[in-house]
C-alpha cells in the first residue's frame, strides 16, 4: 500500500462508511497512521506496543484462511480498527499542542491493542506463513507480552530505546562501613551461596539485628559479586505487590528502558521467568529483603525450580519453613555489643566524651545484646553530659519493654532531656 502523507491520509479515510469497509481496508487504514504516527519523536513511545502487535497480526489478516470470526465478530473487530484510527488521528492532532495528556492516551492505546487481541484469540485460530513453511500459532494470553519485551530486548541492543528518568534501581545498596558481631553468619551465607544445591535461603531474626546489613555485606563481596553476574536487591516492605516488583527488576536489567506496564500477576509470572532465562551471561543472586510476614504466596512466585544457577535470599523477621533452610541472627554476645554501641555513642570526631566504663557497662546490659537497641541508644546520648546518660539510663531501667522496639526506644529517648 502507498504510503500518503498523514493528514491527507486521514481526511480521506475518513469518508469511508464503516460498513463498506472490509476489514482487510480497515487494517490497513489504522496500521498506516499508526506508522506515521511512530515517525513524530514525540509520541513514538507510546505506539510501539501496538505497532508490534499489527506486524504480528499483517500476515494473518492478508490470508483470509486463517481468520475464520464469525460476521458479527468480524464487523465489531473493524469498528475497533476504525476507532482506533481515529485515536490515532487525535494522539498526532493533539501531541503538537503544548498541553496534552499523553499518558491518558497511552492508556487508550494499551486498551485498543487489548480488545483487538481479545477478539482475535477467543476466535482465531492463528496460521502464519513464513518462508513458505505453514507454522501453527496458538495465540496465548501471554503471548503478546512476551514479544513485546523481546522488541524492548532487541531495541535495546540497536540503542534505539527510551529510558526513564529517575528510575528505581534493584542494584544493592551501598555496603556498611561497620559491621560486627556477624562474621560467622557471613561466612555461612557466603558458603551456601557459593556452593551448589540450596537455591533458596532466609535470613531471619528480629527487627534491627542486622539482617539487611549483612546482605548488604554480601551483595558486594568480591567472590559473591564473581560468581553471580545478575545480583538484583529490592526491598519487599517498601515494594510488596509482585507486578511492581518485577516490573522494577526488568527495568533496572535494561538500565532504565522504558518497559510496558505489568498488567496480571500471571503476565509477571511470565515475564520474570524469561527475563531471568534470557540472562545468559551468569547465575543470578535475588535479594529480597524485610519480607512482611503474609507474604509466603509471594515468594513463591519468585521459585523456578528448573532454572540453573538462579538463587534467592530472602530476609525477614518470620521463618517461611516450606520456601528454604533458616539462618537465624543471634544477640550479640558482650564484646561485639560493647563494641556497636561505642562505635555509635563516641564521637568519630572532635573530642570524645564517653562517660566511665561503669555507666558504659551498665547501658550495654540494659540493652541485652539488640544491635537496634544499642545503635539507636549511642546515637542518641552521643557527644551528652555524663548526667544525661544516668538520666536516660534511670527512664529505660524503669522500663526494659521499651528495647523490644527502636521505634519506641527513639520515642522515648526523644522525650528525654538529652540537650
Amino acid at each position: 500500500m502507498v504510503m500518503m502523507p498523514f493528514p491527507e491520509y486521514y481526511r480521506q479515510s475518513n469518508t469511508l462508511v464503516t460498513s463498506d469497509l472490509s476489514l482487510l481496508d480497515a487494517f490497513h487504514l489504522l496500521f498506516a497512521a499508526v506508522l506515521e504516527a511512530s515517525k513524530t519523536d514525540s509520541i513514538c513511545s507510546i505506539f510501539r506496543g501496538l505497532e508490534s502487535t499489527l506486524r504480528n497480526l499483517e500476515p494473518m489478516v492478508k490470508d483470509r484462511g486463517s481468520l475464520s470470526l464469525p460476521k458479527e465478530k468480524t464487523r465489531e473487530l473493524v469498528e475497533l480498527m476504525r476507532k482506533g484510527e481515529a485515536l490515532v488521528g487525535k494522539c498526532l492532532m493533539r501531541s503538537h499542542r503544548i498541553c496534552w495528556n499523553k499518558h491518558h492516551y497511552a492508556k487508550k492505546l494499551r486498551k485498543l491493542e487489548d480488545d483487538i487481541l481479545r477478539l482475535v484469540r477467543v476466535y482465531v485460530p492463528l496460521r502464519i506463513c513464513l518462508d513458505s513453511k505453514e507454522l501453527l500459532l496458538e495465540v496465548k494470553d501471554l503471548g503478546l507480552e512476551v514479544r513485546k519485551l523481546n522488541d524492548f530486548m532487541e531495541e535495546e541492543v540497536r540503542g534505539n530505546v527510551k529510558r526513564s528518568e529517575g528510575f528505581e534501581s534493584c542494584e544493592v545498596p551501598k555496603e556498611p562501613n561497620f559491621m560486627v558481631g556477624l562474621d560467622d553468619s557471613f561466612r555461612q551465607l557466603k558458603g551456601q551461596l557459593l556452593k551448589g544445591g540450596v537455591s533458596r535461603l532466609v535470613l531471619s531474626a528480629p527487627k534491627g539485628f542486622g539482617k539487611t546489613t549483612l546482605v548488604k555485606k554480601l551483595g558486594h563481596d568480591a567472590d559473591i559479586e564473581g560468581k553471580f553476574k545478575n545480583i538484583f536487591f529490592i526491598n519487599a516492605s517498601k515494594s510488596p505487590d509482585f507486578m511492581v516488583m518485577v516490573h522494577k527488576m526488568i527495568q533496572s536489567h535494561h538500565k532504565g528502558v522504558e518497559v510496558p506496564d505489568i498488567e496480571t500477576e500471571a503476565d509477571a509470572v511470565y515475564q520474570l521467568q524469561l527475563l531471568l532465562t534470557q540472562m545468559g551471561d551468569g547465575p543470578v543472586l535475588l535479594i529480597l529483603d524485610d519480607v512482611p510476614s503474609h507474604s509466603k504466596s509471594l515468594l513463591e512466585k519468585f521459585v523456578f525450580n528448573k532454572l540453573p544457577d538462579y538463587k534467592i535470599l530472602v530476609t525477614s523477621r518470620f521463618e517461611f519453613p516450606s520456601f528454604g533452610p533458616a539462618h537465624q541472627l543471634s544477640r550479640l554476645n558482650h564484646e561485639d555489643a560493647q563494641k556497636l554501641f561505642l562505635h555509635s555513642a563516641v564521637p568519630q570526631f572532635g573530642s570524645p566524651q564517653a562517660p566511665n566504663e561503669d555507666l558504659t557497662e551498665k547501658m550495654v546490659e540494659l540493652c541485652d545484646g539488640s544491635p537496634l537497641a544499642l545503635t539507636e541508644v549511642g546515637k542518641s546520648l552521643c557527644g551528652k553530659h555524663p548526667s544525661i546518660w544516668r538520666s536516660v539510663l534511670l527512664e529505660l531501667s524503669e522500663d526494659p519493654s521499651l528495647m523490644d522496639s527502636g521505634s519506641n526506644i527513639l520515642d522515648h529517648l526523644g522525650r528525654s532531656k538529652l540537650g
